[in-house]
């Protein structure tokens, strides 16, 4: 069964409550790359299901890996909480859609 846009809605919510609950220093820091990747994934979701919306979706985020091995996404997670606020509202419009 194919995504909707209402599944795409709760992903993003569930970031952004998520990142809701953290601290200001901790919205401040930067996620796992599981993390990253996983916002990615939702992105790229809404650009399957809305083609035609492409251009106006936020970015998707680069994952790093450090010296020692452990990724990292680029993004922090007050980016990545505006990221997925933006996503809520861009899908809310095309409910029905």
């Amino acid at each position: 069964m194919a995504l909707s846009s209402r599944d795409l809605v709760a992903k993003a919510r569930a970031f952004t409550i998520s990142i809701g609950k953290l601290d200001r220093d901790a919205r401040r820091a930067q996620p796992s790359g599981l993390f990253g990747r996983d916002y990615n994934s939702l992105r790229a979701a809404a650009a399957t299901l809305h083609p035609r919306l492409v251009e106006i979706l936020p970015p998707a985020v680069q994952v790093h890996q450090d010296s020692l091995g452990q990724e990292f996404t680029e993004a922090s997670y007050g980016e990545l909480d505006t990221f997925c606020e933006q996503l809520v509202q861009i899908l809310e419009e095309q409910k029905g859609s």
